[in-house]
């Protein structure tokens, strides 16, 4: 199976909005709804609203919000703690599948050892329970809306 960017279409030039409502019937489908038009002003905001109205890129579902996640992970042996974060752009039942999963082994694995393990492990426990009960907003966040500013300056 190939491994494709899902995300080229909202950064290739076919899309790129004009203002015309005929250049939404050349949008591929895997970019979902057209974003409102008031977006077109401003290509960060248009790209964004793509990303998070086209599919999820772990599940392939469309029609879920897409946007980006940050599960924590830490992990322990005696003297020896490794930690950190992992983001992943994907819809909100994939995030809070991996925030579950995060929670999970940090939980297990993170108490091992000392002493960063002991005081480390609460505070990931805590984050990935803040991003497992946060609400979605209704609209890209600035985590996507940034990325996204990224990828267009790095084009």
């Amino acid at each position: 199976m190939t491994t494709q960017d899902p995300f080229k279409f909202a950064f290739d030039d076919s899309t790129q909005p004009t203002g015309t409502n005929a250049d939404s019937a050349a949008r591929p489908a895997s970019a979902g709804p057209a974003p409102p038009p008031s977006s077109s002003n401003d290509p960060v905001r248009y790209h964004a609203l793509a990303i998070r109205n086209g599919a999820c890129p772990q599940c392939k579902r469309q029609g879920a919000p897409v946007d980006l996640h940050e599960t924590h992970w830490i992990w322990s042996a005696l003297v020896i703690t490794r930690y950190g974060r992992k983001t992943r752009l994907c819809c909100r039942d994939c995030g809070r599948s991996n925030y579950l999963k995060a929670l999970g082994s940090s939980t297990l694995l993170g108490w091992w050892g000392f002493p960063f393990g002991l005081l480390i492990t609460p505070y990931k426990i805590v984050m990935n329970l803040v991003g497992y009960l946060r609400k979605d907003s209704g609209s890209p966040s600035p985590q996507l809306t940034q990325w996204v500013r990224e990828r267009l300056a790095g084009q």
